[in-house]
C-alpha cells in the first residue's frame, strides 16, 4: 500500500473518482478502515464525488465511518436506491445492530437481488425477529427470487435452538 501510496500521490494532476475508489478499496482490503475513512474524507476536500462504486466501498469501513453520515451523502447524491450502494448500506445498519434503519433502506432499494434479501434477513436473524425473518423469507419466494446457500444459512440460524 506504500508503493500505491506513493504512485497515487504523483498522478494528482490526474486525480478523479476511479484511482480515489482504488485506494480507498486497498486500504479496506489490507485491514486498514481508518486510512479508508481517512481518504474518502480526503476525497472530498479535494472536490472530487464520490461515485456508487466509491459509496458501496466506504460502506464496509462501518466502524471507521458513521453509517448515517454516509447515508446523508448517499441520499443526496441520489444512489440509495441503486442495488450496490442500497444493499451495502442496509448491510452497514445490520452491522451496527441498527435493524429498523436497515429496513427503512430495503424498501427503497428498487431492484432487490439475493444479496439485499439475504443481508436483510440476516439483520433479523441478528436481532432474534424471527417473525420479521420469515416474512422476508416468504417475500423472496413472491417476489420470484430463488434463496441460495447464505439465505438458508440465515434460516438455520433463525430455527435451530440455541443453548
Amino acid at each position: 500500500m506504500e508503493n500505491a501510496l506513493s504512485f497515487f500521490m504523483s498522478m494528482h494532476e490526474n486525480w478523479n473518482v476511479v484511482p480515489w475508489t482504488a485506494m480507498i478499496t486497498g486500504y479496506l482490503e489490507n485491514g486498514n478502515a481508518k486510512q479508508s475513512a481517512e481518504l474518502f474524507c480526503w476525497m472530498s476536500k479535494e472536490g472530487i464525488k464520490a461515485n456508487h462504486f466509491t459509496y458501496s466501498v466506504t460502506l464496509t469501513a462501518h466502524l471507521a465511518i458513521s453509517s448515517s453520515q454516509l447515508h446523508a451523502r448517499v441520499v443526496k447524491t441520489n444512489y440509495e436506491n441503486i442495488p450496490s450502494v442500497g444493499t451495502a448500506l442496509l448491510d452497514a445498519y445490520v452491522k451496527t445492530g441498527k435493524v429498523e434503519e436497515a429496513a427503512k433502506v430495503f424498501g427503497v432499494i428498487e431492484e432487490k437481488d439475493i444479496v439485499a434479501w439475504s443481508a436483510m434477513l440476516a439483520g433479523y436473524a441478528r436481532v432474534g425477529d424471527t417473525e420479521a425473518a420469515v416474512d422476508v423469507f416468504g417475500e423472496t419466494a413472491k417476489e420470484g427470487v430463488d434463496p441460495n446457500e447464505f439465505t438458508f444459512n440465515y434460516n438455520k440460524l433463525l430455527f435451530t435452538p440455541q443453548d
